[in-house]
């Protein structure tokens, strides 16, 4: 329940069925048109999964997964069981820690570097789950890709059916919403954030921001793009997985993350954007690393709202 989704659309329910947990993506909660394929969707529910796995093994136990485990229900992500006892290792320990401690951050990082061999350490936390986390060092390639995240940003802003879909997630500063965006996550006052709606359905949403999103993946200390190998709903598990180690690894030394992915959801961006990594991979998501001022939670869903118990599949 506290892995990262788009839009804070928290988009999974759990199935207690028998001895085994489901995990489905819940189309209810889909975005038809920033998400046409679903693809955020399983990348969301990947990370749950992921979250899943983690707690299980911190908790002493070995853990059987099936992915996609039946063809005639596609939104069943995944059947969890627990596996035979085993030693938890130090590892698995910080990854559990920092699962409530996971923030999405979408203001500036400081200036500050980050620490000798961090870029490596996330690289080999994605290894083993299916993607790849590249990334992005040269000065002209990182210039190149806010650019991208920087057009795409501007398409999306000038599409009426796209502000109206991110308008209905938008929530006030103090919203007792369990889902969605409050305005603080964008740094928008109070005031500000009670009209973001109504104005977001208005006009392109130039005049709001606080700071473009191509600025701070100019300025982060670093940045990769997360690759698969194929573009199916098997990959986008897998990259869920990856994403989720990925910034859990930086949020247990002390790292802020952000993903941004305005470049994924445009077509012709993320076309731009495989061919600015000079590979046959796809990309799925962008993510930034740095140090910076502590990020609010969201809200979250209750327990109720997202787990079912049943005798029968």
């Amino acid at each position: 329940m506290l892995a990262p989704s788009a839009y804070n659309s928290q988009p999974w329910q759990f199935r207690i069925v028998g001895g085994a947990l489901e995990l489905h993506a819940d189309a209810t909660r889909a975005r038809p048109i920033a998400d046409p394929l679903g693809r955020e969707m399983f990348l969301a529910c990947g990370a749950a999964l992921e979250n899943v796995r983690i707690a299980l093994r911190h908790l002493g136990r070995n853990v059987e997964i099936a992915i996609l485990p039946d063809h005639a229900r596609p939104k069943l992500v995944a059947r969890v069981r627990v596996g035979t006892p085993r030693a938890a290792t130090l590892t698995e320990a910080r990854f559990f820690t920092a699962i409530p401690l996971r923030r999405s951050n979408r203001a500036r990082f400081y200036g500050r570097p980050l620490p000798f061999g961090v870029a490596p350490s996330i690289e080999q936390a994605v290894e083993g789950t299916g993607a790849a986390l590249r990334f992005v060092s040269p000065a002209t390639t990182r210039d190149a890709l806010a650019q991208i995240i920087h057009e795409a940003d501007r398409a999306q802003a000038y599409d009426p059916e796209f502000r109206a879909e991110l308008a209905a997630w938008l929530r006030p500063n103090h919203t007792d919403r369990p889902d969605g965006m409050p305005g603080f996550a964008f740094g928008l006052s109070t005031p500000m954030a009670a009209l973001a709606p109504l104005a977001l359905r208005a006009f392109a949403w130039d005049r709001m921001r606080v700071v473009c999103d191509d600025e701070l993946a100019r300025e982060a200390p670093l940045v990769g793009v997360l690759l698969t190998q194929r573009d199916e709903p098997r990959d986008w598990i897998a990259a869920g997985q990856g994403m989720e180690r990925a910034l859990l690894f930086a949020t247990s030394q002390g790292i802020a993350t952000g993903v941004m992915n305005q470049a994924i959801q445009v077509p012709e961006a993320r076309e731009r954007v495989r061919r600015l990594m000079g590979t046959d991979m796809q990309p799925l998501a962008i993510l930034r690393f740095g140090f910076g001022t502590d990020a609010q939670p969201t809200p979250r869903r209750g327990l109720r709202d997202v787990l079912v118990r049943s005798q029968r599949g």
